[in-house]
């Protein structure tokens, strides 16, 4: 799956970084708006047998009941205690209920059962605390490139595209040679690694690159490079291959979806907001005045090793 989407990203990029570098943006958003079509339309064709989990017996899972059998349970009951006959109850089979309304309560109660489990809530106390702790200023960053090292939008595409392909690569380093590693020293080096990244990126706002002899293009180059495979190996991958773990048995389509999507509001709804607090508060960098960009790398620096204190919460093998 990860592999399918380092796919997609490489022909967005270069599809985006062309439109850019040649059209109005508004092009772009006119072209994106489609997307969403054509993901329906294949979202469409999915049946009920691509739910089917063909390694699991559901006769032998009983961690977790969900919503149908307790209601099925609590019918059964009502019809025993009105008198009926066990032959009768097994004759005429208990209807199922559907619908928007029954389907969501039941995935906000596989929710709130699957949250009693300590491995799951002290997952989405990390995410959340992450997103608090670790602001993202990739936004400046953006104008950072575009207005003091002059690269042109159809570059910037490029950086993303060679990030995307990087993806592919760790997916394959990953599935080669890390799956066995436990999680959470996985994590560890990719806050260790995030941390040095950070280092690297106050350095290049300061343009101490230059002083040490290294051009622009080779330090973006490089650094997109590593921290990109090394990202994708060292903590999306195993975070993921945690949420398959930890997922309790017949509802793993709500709780995997639940931590991807905490995961993602943590990373793309809290971090950015945190940090265009930050600025706004106290560095107030714009578009037009980056003097003060290299303070915000500085911010971003301190707190990539503040949030090691968040490691406890990530489970382990034992």
């Amino acid at each position: 799956m990860y592999l399918s989407t380092g796919f997609g990203g490489i022909t967005g990029c270069i599809f985006a970084g062309l439109t850019t570098e040649h059209f109005h943006p508004k092009w772009c958003f006119f072209w994106y708006s489609f997307f969403g079509l054509v993901v329906s339309v294949f979202a469409c064709q999915l049946t009920k047998d691509t739910e089917k989990n063909k390694a699991v017996d559901d006769g032998t899972i009983s961690e977790i009941s969900t919503s149908q059998e307790n209601y099925e349970f609590g019918v059964r009951r009502e019809r025993i205690n009105g008198g009926a006959s066990l032959e009768s109850l097994n004759q005429n089979p208990i209807p199922l209920r559907n619908g928007f309304c029954f389907n969501l309560k039941k995935n906000c109660q596989a929710i709130g059962r699957a949250l009693t489990l300590r491995e799951i809530y002290f997952l989405v106390i990390f995410f959340i605390a992450k997103g608090i702790l670790s602001p993202s200023f990739e936004e400046f960053s953006y104008f950072f490139l575009m207005n003091e090292i002059h690269i042109s939008k159809f570059t910037f595409a490029l950086l993303v595209l060679l990030g995307q392909i990087c993806h592919i690569i760790g997916a394959l380093i990953y599935k080669a040679w890390c799956r066995n590693i436990d999680t959470r020293w996985m994590i560890f080096f990719a806050m260790l690694v995030g941390a040095i990244g950070s280092f690297l990126n106050f350095c290049f706002a300061k343009r101490w690159n230059l002083v040490w002899g290294v051009p622009d293009m080779a330090f973006l180059l490089f650094t997109d490079t590593v921290f990109s495979v090394v990202g994708v190996i060292l903590y999306t991958l195993p975070i993921m291959a945690l949420f398959a773990k930890i997922t309790p048995a017949r509802i793993e389509g709500t709780i995997f979806a639940f931590l991807t999507g905490t995961m993602n509001f943590a990373g793309s709804i809290i971090s950015p907001n945190v940090g265009t607090f930050i600025n706004h508060q106290w560095v107030h960098v714009n578009k037009k005045d980056l003097s003060n960009y290299s303070t915000l790398c500085l911010i971003s620096c301190i707190c990539a090793l503040v949030i090691f204190a968040l490691l406890p919460l990530i489970p382990t093998k034992t």
